[in-house]
């Protein structure tokens, strides 16, 4: 079994240059089907990091995303922003490193050029080399567009949403009949 990692992030920016809010990641078999087994998120490997946006001066924060997170779920706004349990940048950026490092499966998000473009901008920013090679990242929303999979709303809780992204994976290959991965 060849295990993937799908990753989400919330930030408080949409360039590559944004600041990381969560970081968040699942350690999942994309040839399983988890909602039909009854396997939740306690059952898998995730990791679960809060930033520390005051160890990030360097990055931008966007005004219309600020207004953005305003309007959303006062639940989920006073998670997000908490200011409990908050780790530091490159810390929190070193253990994802450790959390995928030597993992043979494809990195998934969806959309690469969102959460994949901003964390190797955050590894180049810390001088460390991330944690996957470019032939790894894997975009989840095109797969899912191309068999019209339709996720539950997100979260924007970000291991939630790596849950959810992970379950629609797993549901598009089963419909395309995907099995094993080629390379």
């Amino acid at each position: 079994m060849e295990l993937s990692t799908m990753i989400d992030l919330e930030t408080l920016a949409t360039t590559p240059d944004a600041v990381i809010l969560q970081i968040a990641a699942v350690k999942f078999d994309p040839f399983d089907d988890y909602l039909t087994r009854g396997v939740g998120l306690a059952d898998l490997q995730t990791l679960d990091i809060m930033v520390d946006v005051d160890s990030q001066p360097d990055r931008n924060v966007n005004p219309e995303t600020l207004d953005w997170w305003a309007q959303q779920d006062p639940q989920v706004q006073e998670r997000i922003f908490s200011p409990d349990n908050r780790v530091a940048f490159k810390d929190a950026l070193m253990t994802l490193h450790r959390f995928v490092w030597n993992s043979s499966g494809r990195i998934w998000c969806q959309g690469t050029s969102f959460d994949i473009s901003i964390l190797e901008h955050a590894y180049r920013a810390i001088d460390h080399p991330y944690p996957w090679r470019y032939w790894q990242a894997r975009d989840s929303r095109t797969l899912l567009d191309l068999v019209a999979v339709n996720l539950p709303v997100a979260t924007h809780d970000a291991v939630a949403d790596c849950y959810r992204q992970a379950t629609g994976v797993q549901q598009a290959l089963a419909t395309l009949g995907v099995t094993k991965f080629v390379r």
